[in-house]
């Protein structure tokens, strides 16, 4: 590497950066960093003549350095492999806070504390190294190191061009790191969604089950055609159970206007809920035919779907009543039951807890309002408005 005389970057200096910017953009596809650090060290030990270069990074969370590329490493390294893990002197100085523009936040020649002690031979004849600090937006990241026999203090114009690559290095490393972040928060909601499409569907269908057969296993002697109708409905519940966990897996939910809009799928829900626990729900659905965004269609069926459910498993009671309507751009739900109420001040802390608190984050997922009303002996009233363009 060489500068022109009044110091402008040559050619050559234009060449090597123009290459480290295409391996840190070419390689931010692996998550890991490795390749983009093993393009880089590369690079600029085939641009500096130096054929030893190694890449630490620095875990996030402990701070521990992981070897990330290395390139053509002395004998002793081989053998003893051991000398790479822990910390060194060019690690501890750069993890250790220091002021901007100290000597641990600059390119600079240290003694390799890592070849303390190794013959020359085994050594390849390296006794000292340049480190490069890999620092971004303030956080040490990691380091870069290179190397050569008989390694001398390199020109200041080549240690602003070490510098200028560290800060590329570090800027591409630290991208990976914001990735892995929204990736890992990413998949994070999918679980999180997962399991609640699982609990909005598939438990409901296994509560409704267990009922079933309870009620079956104390009506075969004395009422037998009791049991082989509860039996026929926890076959059409466990059937119902395979097809909705298959749908929660795949991401496949049928849309409601797919087969008849939502009023059409709220009847269904309502008919298939009295045939399998023989409450009756009585129905006062008024919508226009215009469609409304498959979020509305499919929060609203689920909070129905958990409302039902928590009144078969909670409420005990002998009836239920469903009120849909809209005004203008807004929808009105209502889904109230004539059962055993409970204290609102311990909502959260009474069985119903999770259903309720599943209904109200899904409402205020689309923006709407929840409201809810019960007391002992009263029943429970669920009151949900939303509009109906939310989650467009």
């Amino acid at each position: 590497m060489t500068s022109t005389s009044a110091g402008a970057p040559s050619d050559a200096t234009f060449q090597l950066l123009d290459a480290v910017s295409r391996a840190v953009a070419e390689e931010a596809r692996h998550p890991d960093g490795a390749e983009m650090c093993q393009r880089v060290v590369d690079t600029v030990c085939e641009a500096f003549g130096t054929p030893t270069g190694w890449v630490y990074l620095f875990d996030r969370d402990t701070g521990e350095p992981r070897l990330a590329a290395k390139r053509v490493l002395p004998p002793v390294f081989s053998v003893e492999p051991e000398r790479w893990e822990g910390l060194c002197w060019c690690v501890e100085a750069l993890l250790e806070p220091h002021a901007p523009g100290t000597k641990a936040d600059n390119v600079d020649v240290v003694q390799c504390t890592r070849l303390y002690g190794v013959q020359s031979g085994d050594s390849a004849g390296l006794t000292h190294h340049t480190t490069v600090p890999l620092i971004a937006a303030g956080r040490r990241v990691g380091v870069m190191n290179v190397a050569r026999e008989d390694w001398q203090k390199i020109p200041e114009p080549e240690l602003s061009v070490l510098t200028l690559i560290g800060r590329m290095l570090a800027i591409g490393v630290a991208g990976l790191e914001v990735h892995g972040s929204a990736v890992a928060d990413a998949v994070t909601a999918d679980r999180l969604h997962l399991a609640q499409e699982l609990h909005d569907t598939v438990l409901q269908s296994l509560t409704g089950i267990a009922l079933n057969l309870d009620v079956a296993a104390s009506s075969l002697e004395a009422a037998p055609d009791v049991a082989e109708e509860r039996l026929e409905r926890s076959a059409n519940l466990t059937q119902q159970a395979l097809e909705n966990a298959r749908g929660a897996i795949e991401g496949l939910h049928t849309r409601a206007a797919e087969s008849g809009g939502l009023a059409a799928a709220l009847g269904r829900m309502a008919d298939d809920f009295t045939a399998n626990y023989g409450i009756p729900v009585d129905r006062d659905i008024e919508l226009t035919a215009e469609p409304l965004s498959p979020a509305v269609e499919h929060g609203l069926l689920r909070v129905v779907s958990e409302g039902l459910h928590n009144v078969v498993k909670h409420a005990d009671a002998s009836r239920a009543h469903l009120v849909l309507r809209r005004r203008e751009r807004r929808l009105s739900l209502i889904l109230e039951d004539d059962g055993r109420g409970f204290e609102r001040t311990t909502v959260y802390a009474s069985p119903h807890g999770y259903g309720l608190a599943s209904m109200r984050r899904r409402v205020r997922l689309l923006g709407g309002r929840f409201r809810l009303k019960t007391a002992p002996g009263e029943g429970t009233r669920v009151e949900v408005s939303v509009g109906v363009d939310a989650g467009e």
